[in-house]
């Protein structure tokens, strides 16, 4: 079996990579042929923590593993990270365990690559000005995948920690040296929502982070944080007013509150929601019709994308001869 540490895995994919491999993997999921169960999480009460577990076959990729991804928050009194993930890549022809990798950079590289994706063809062409809610490492790839898709030339950040809104403009403007980076005080939030063509929601918030009253004609929303019932960071307003695409019906009706608070509400119907991201490829769905629409995509994550992304590195990795080899028995 060949480990894979996140070292050795950066070099071995790229953002424009990892987007042709989420199209593939998603127009596999709309054709039903890949076998991916909704996340199964178990709670461990005692120690605050929860960990998540997610299978996934594809037919065509020839991609069977499995991500497991733990999350405890009680971890930084240790000086430990709160969330560890690793990938268990199988060989579909026998079984056999081929590889156990690092998920973390994986994770975040693969959202990113979806929501640049679904910005392709949701967003208007002549997008050039993004805002960004939160300034995690999810939040670092959301935008460079925009940017791989669209001529951005500036960039809005905002973070309720005003400090880590200013690293994340100093580390992006080195990945996006020609971008012009802004960091928002909270009061002018409002003002960006309506400059913006293009928002991305990568936080952790319980409640909207922007007021949908704002909004303009053309906008295009990347809603990626919440991924509970009780998460809702983008507001019920903002889905009145939006054509909506998601990932996956069956993962989000269960899993977002972005969704899920909405429809309890009756503020939308189930039938708002257009269609799957996958849809859009089989010509199923349409995506953008006019730069008027507003578009809002949402994404709670699926094991598909990262079993498609881990069978591409695998491969590359061997052909590469990069990794530790090791003899299970």
């Amino acid at each position: 079996m060949l480990i894979l540490s996140r070292e050795e895995i950066e070099p071995l994919i790229s953002m424009s990579q990892t987007i042709d491999i989420m199209k593939q993997a998603f127009m596999e999921y709309a054709s039903h042929k890949t076998k991916v169960p909704v996340r199964t999480p178990i709670s461990v009460e005692k120690k605050k923590g929860q960990a998540l577990f997610m299978p996934a076959y594809l037919e065509e990729t020839e991609g069977l593993g499995l991500k497991v991804v733990t999350v405890f928050p009680e971890n930084h009194k240790k000086g430990q990270p709160t969330i560890y993930g690793v990938i268990l890549l199988n060989d579909v022809e026998t079984g056999k365990p081929l590889a156990l990798m690092d998920a973390s950079y994986i994770t975040a590289l693969r959202t990113g690559a979806v929501s640049g994706l679904a910005t392709a063809y949701l967003a208007k062409q002549d997008a050039k000005v993004v805002t960004v809610f939160g300034a995690g490492k999810q939040a670092r790839t959301q935008l460079e995948a925009v940017c791989a898709v669209r001529e951005i030339e500036r960039v809005h950040i905002f973070d309720y920690d005003h400090k880590a809104a200013l690293v994340y403009k100093q580390d992006m403007e080195k990945v996006l040296p020609r971008i012009q980076i802004d960091v928002l005080k909270e009061q002018d939030k409002n003002g960006a929502v309506t400059e913006s063509d293009i928002i991305i929601t990568a936080t952790t918030s319980k409640e909207p982070v922007f007021d949908g009253r704002y909004l303009e004609p053309g906008t295009h929303i990347n809603a990626v944080g919440s991924f509970r019932s009780d998460m809702q960071e983008v507001d019920s307003i903002t889905l009145q007013k939006s054509k909506i695409i998601v990932d996956s019906l069956q993962a989000v009706l269960d899993e977002a509150g972005d969704i899920i608070i909405p429809l309890s509400k009756k503020v939308i119907q189930q039938n708002d929601i257009m269609g799957e991201l996958g849809d859009i490829f089989l010509n199923n769905t349409e995506g953008r019709i006019n730069d008027e629409e507003i578009t809002y995509f949402k994404s709670v994550g699926l094991a598909i994308q990262d079993i498609s992304v881990g069978k591409y590195i695998y491969d590359q990795a061997k052909t590469h001869n990069i990794g530790q080899e090791i003899e299970l028995s």
